[in-house]
């Protein structure tokens, strides 16, 4: 009795290491198998929204055929079924297989190929489970068999519905593409013959589990750098455009602010021009004292000054708003330029410098805005007369080039421009204080105006300036044409 207890307690206890042996061969091998499906996973993840982005931004694309064509990577699922492939053919212990009811033509046995695959793909399309395994005898061996759903992500969803050769075009983002299924053969379990079965099999779990999951911790270490990179860039994205809100606002601002103020200002600015003006010319009567006459000239000069840089600043105003508006139509040139000579000269003769003017007697009529021309010549020769000393020369000179533009030169004789100084004189405000520019205020804004009016028109302007030798200014347009 006692040896039929001892032998009855012997087979339980072999039955119960046997089956307690099973179930943590299964519970290991499943555990295996998540961090093995979970790499690839990560693996894939990463591959389709980081390596093939960047692929296709510096001009690769992605196909199935890689191994035939050039400038060609792997799409995201031939990588993870070949690197699955790979893996098993060096450790001889896994199994890898993507499957679906939604097959690419070119996958072969693309679909599910028997009553597991079946199953877990019913199963994992419910919903109601997050992964399907179950162990069964694969040539001749306990095999575990472990699948997982693939959910569409938007990187997905795009490729799948634009890809020519996918067999449906109307996924949505979490629809169930088919399964990732890994399969681990399991160690043979013999706990009575082999009292060492149970270390090596936890050898074998840890050393698997560790090696996938360091390549899953350095996988998800790389992703979160990779992420934090992207959330950094993105958030630096956002500073400059709210940077760049607030600079558009405050220009805005300003913009409408220097317009009020210039219109604010022109309105008593041009009755004391005028009343200054009655009073200079004695319009009204003869004034006793002649120190009030004098007084009057003073006050309507620093009124007609202060206009002019009023409209200046008007003018560029508009222009950097974009708001400047042109009203073109037939422009004789030749006549143009002798009422600009005409208004520049008294303001030449009372410095003594001569006022020249050439012209090309077969310059053709332009179709341009009149207004804008008058104002370029009248600033490139005021500001050349205003820089050129005593018994110094002005020319203003007219012509035409090969290419039929009209071209309109100014040169002086006067202190010229340093080279340094050309690209600060060239922006609004810009001024140099050396010699004879000490003498003179201004706005700085006679030379950008000039370039801006220019640009407006569809010309070319050209400054060429050196010390003690002058300056020279080209402008050129093109007959009948604006900037558009």
């Amino acid at each position: 009795m006692f040896l039929t207890y001892l032998v009855v307690a012997a087979a339980i206890l072999a039955f119960v290491m046997v089956q307690g042996g099973q179930y943590i061969r299964s519970e290991v091998a499943v555990g295996m198998a998540s961090s093995y499906s979970n790499a690839i996973t990560t693996f894939r993840e990463y591959y389709s929204s980081v390596v093939i982005k960047q692929a296709k931004d510096a001009g690769l694309m992605a196909s199935h055929r890689y191994h035939d064509e050039r400038d060609t990577i792997p799409i995201p699922a031939t990588l993870a079924i070949e690197l699955g492939d790979e893996i098993s053919s060096r450790t001889g212990e896994a199994g890898f297989r993507f499957y679906s009811d939604y097959p690419f033509a070119n996958r072969i046995e693309g679909g599910p190929n028997d009553q597991f695959e079946r199953a877990a793909l019913n199963a994992l399309r419910s919903g109601k489970l997050d992964h399907f395994a179950q162990v069964g005898v694969v040539d001749g061996r306990d095999t575990l068999r472990y699948a997982v759903a693939i959910t569409m992500k938007q990187s997905c969803v795009e490729c799948h519905n634009s890809h020519e050769e996918s067999p449906k075009t109307d996924w949505v983002v979490g629809d169930i593409r088919g399964v990732q299924s890994v399969a681990l053969a399991l160690s043979p379990l013999d706990p009575i013959g082999n009292s060492g079965y149970f270390l090596m099999l936890l050898g074998t779990v840890g050393g698997v589990l560790l090696f996938f999951g360091l390549l899953y911790v350095k996988t998800q270490r790389f992703v979160r750098a990779e992420q934090m990179l992207a959330d950094r860039q993105e958030a630096e994205k956002r500073l400059l455009a709210k940077e760049k809100l607030a600079a558009e606002q405050a220009n805005e601002t300003k913009t409408v602010f220097i317009g009020n103020v210039s219109h604010e200002l022109r309105t008593p600015l041009n009755a004391i021009i005028g009343f200054s003006e009655m009073i200079k010319t004695q319009a009204l009567g003869p004034i006793e004292r002649t120190k009030y006459v004098e007084y009057a000239a003073d006050i309507h000069q620093s009124g007609q000054h202060l206009l002019s840089l009023i409209n200046d600043l008007l003018d560029m105003n508009k222009i950097e708003a974009g708001k400047f508006e042109l009203h073109p139509q037939e422009v004789n040139i030749d006549k143009l330029t002798i009422e600009c000579c005409d208004l520049i000269r008294g303001q030449a003769e009372q410095a003594n410098i001569a006022l020249k003017r050439e012209v090309d007697p077969n310059l053709p009529a332009i179709e341009s805005d009149p207004r804008v021309i008058k104002q370029i010549v009248l600033n490139m020769l005021s500001n050349a007369v205003k820089f050129t000393p005593e018994d110094g020369l002005v020319t203003l000179r007219i012509s035409q080039d090969e290419a039929q533009q009209v071209v309109i030169e100014v040169k002086d004789t006067g202190i010229g421009i340093a080279r340094e100084d050309l690209e600060k004189i060239m922006k609004p405000f810009g001024q140099i204080r050396t010699g004879l520019s000490e003498k003179y205020q201004g706005s700085g804004l006679g030379l950008p105006l000039i370039a801006e009016f220019t640009k407006l028109l569809g010309g070319s302007f050209h400054l060429q300036s050196e010390p003690g030798e002058g300056t020279q200014i080209r402008i050129s347009l093109a007959p009948g044409s604006l900037a558009s």
